[in-house]
C-alpha cells in the first residue's frame, strides 16, 4: 500500500468452563489513493477439545475496503477453524476456511504456525504490568 493504515477495534471475550466467545467491531484508516476507511465486526465462538485442541466458528463482515483492493464491495463470511498444540502456550499449528453468505463473493483458507514468547512469570514487562494494574 506505500502508507501506514490504522485499525480502531474495540473486542470483548467471555469464557466460562471449555467454552469462549468473542467479538466486536471496529474502523480501518487507509490513507491510499483506491483505498477506502471502513467498519468491520465479527463474533466467534469456540470451545476447547481436550488439553490439545479448539474448534471454532465465526462470523464476520467488512464495508467496501476499495477499488485497489479484491474487496470492492461488501461481504458477510462465516468461517470455521482451530488451533492444534504443539506446546501450550508457546507453539500452535492454526487454520480455517470460510466464505461469504451475504454481499460479495468471498473464500478463504490459510493453514500456519503461530508462535507466542514473552517473559517468565514475575519478570519483565509481565511482572511490572501485573503489579501495576492489579494493586500489588
Amino acid at each position: 500500500m506505500g502508507k501506514a493504515w490504522y485499525k480502531l477495534p474495540l473486542w470483548l471475550q467471555k469464557s466460562w468452563g471449555k467454552w469462549t466467545t468473542y467479538g466486536g467491531g471496529g474502523y480501518q484508516i487507509t490513507p491510499q489513493t483506491d483505498y477506502n476507511n471502513f467498519f468491520y465486526g465479527g463474533w466467534l465462538l469456540q470451545r476447547d477439545i481436550g488439553k490439545k485442541l479448539t474448534l471454532g466458528g465465526e462470523i464476520y463482515s467488512h464495508q467496501k475496503e476499495g477499488l485497489a483492493t479484491a474487496q470492492t464491495e461488501a461481504s458477510a463470511m462465516v468461517d470455521l477453524g482451530g488451533y492444534y498444540y504443539i506446546k501450550n502456550p508457546g507453539l500452535q499449528i492454526i487454520g480455517a476456511y470460510g466464505h461469504s453468505f451475504a454481499g460479495q463473493t468471498e473464500r478463504y483458507a490459510y493453514l500456519g504456525l503461530y508462535q507466542t514468547w514473552g517473559s517468565a512469570p514475575g519478570k519483565g514487562l509481565n511482572g511490572f504490568f501485573g503489579r501495576v494494574f492489579n494493586g500489588h
